[in-house]
């Protein structure tokens, strides 16, 4: 600011406004892998749904670190392998019991009664 010839304050006529920011790709493009990690570790698909979400997850986590900040998403992709390692997980552990446990089927043969 200076001073015109009256004493009152004047702003410099050669300030120019910065140029608007480009919001658009400031922010980055959503990775569609992303969406469909975290989409498919919702739905489970009988759990080829879950392997299915951290195959994409790994894949948009890995594209999405490599992009410097054109891409957008590592959240929903964690979240994709989150819930898909959730649900593996949880398969295992069924599988698991029902093999120590014999599929809740007994396996006691009852004997014939003969007359």
């Amino acid at each position: 600011m200076g001073m015109d010839d009256d004493g009152e304050a004047s702003v410099a006529q050669d300030f120019e406004l910065p140029a608007e920011p480009d919001l658009v790709n400031a922010r980055g493009s959503l990775n569609p892998l992303a969406v469909v990690s975290v989409i498919l570790g919702f739905l489970w698909l009988f759990w080829v749904g879950s392997l299915m979400a951290i195959a994409f997850g790994h894949v948009a986590k890995r594209q999405i670190d490599k992009s410097n900040g054109t891409q957008r998403g590592h959240d929903l992709a964690v979240a994709g392998l989150t819930l898909g390692w959730a649900a593996f997980g949880i398969v295992v552990l069924v599988v698991v019991l029902s093999l120590i446990t014999g599929g809740g089927h007994t396996s006691t043969i009852y004997p014939s009664s003969s007359p």
